[in-house]
């Protein structure tokens, strides 16, 4: 996700501030966190407790592996009706990581060189 960034000239930052997530884009406007929990239900929960650094981002995207996608094919759905739906964990944007990677490349350009 990172190298998609760059390569499309975003302005990212790879474990940005200590990691308070994985990729972060135009300072504090995107960050996205990598999950790759086998169970949805256990990830969901630790999310409803707390969904650790992406609380400073005001677009917050959580990148679920495709691999568990393939394997289990409810795992996105599952894991959204596992998540609170008011506090924190209610601005999650779930999504997989080859769909995070085709928003990037989609995003216009953040710093022209």
């Amino acid at each position: 996700m990172f190298d998609t960034a760059r390569q499309n000239k975003l302005n990212a930052e790879l474990y940005p501030e200590s990691d308070l997530c994985d990729v972060a884009i135009n300072e504090r406007a995107i960050g996205i966190d990598a999950k790759s929990y086998t169970s949805p239900v256990t990830l969901a929960l630790r999310l409803n407790r707390s969904i650790g650094g992406l609380i400073h981002y005001r677009r917050r995207i959580l990148a679920v592996s495709d691999r568990l996608i393939e394997d289990n094919p409810s795992y996105i759905s599952t894991l959204i009706s596992t998540l609170d739906k008011k506090g924190d964990p209610a601005s999650l944007e779930v999504m997989s990581v080859s769909s995070v990677i085709d928003f990037l490349k989609k995003m216009p350009y953040a710093n022209q060189t």
